[in-house]
């Protein structure tokens, strides 16, 4: 089932004293693409990064794309097709390091089904 993306902005806070945790939503939220799995990084300058699994124009197979907003998440760019692969890429994770290098993880079955194999790149903030 493909789902489309949403992304806004969510303040969370965890109060280790009591152990609760609060949420505040902002009201404006805007989708990126159809998809499913997403996650999500801010870096040292406030820009968000967003990977998730998704399908190519006219594919079956899900790929790995990633996306960025420079504004807060108010839009974000054109989501890029990271992975490429002729196997299913699945179940992404994205970090920003502190130079700004934005890594993506994920693991695709282009060797075959019963054995996928892990996938990583890395590339500097745009």
């Amino acid at each position: 089932m493909r789902q489309k993306i949403s992304a806004g902005l969510l303040a969370v806070g965890l109060s280790l004293s009591s152990g609760s945790v609060f949420a505040e939503s902002v009201s404006e939220v805007g989708s990126i693409a159809e998809g499913h799995k997403p996650c999500i990084a801010a870096d040292g300058k406030g820009h968000l990064h967003a990977a998730f699994e998704g399908y190519a124009k006219g594919s079956s197979v899900a790929d790995i794309f990633y996306s960025q907003s420079l504004d807060d998440g108010k839009t974000w760019s054109t989501p890029q097709d990271v992975s490429k692969s002729a196997g299913t890429s699945a179940q992404p994770d994205i970090a920003v390091e502190d130079n700004g290098a934005v890594d993506l993880i994920w693991n695709d079955t282009v060797s075959g089904e019963g054995t996928p194999d892990i996938y990583f790149t890395s590339r500097p903030l745009e």
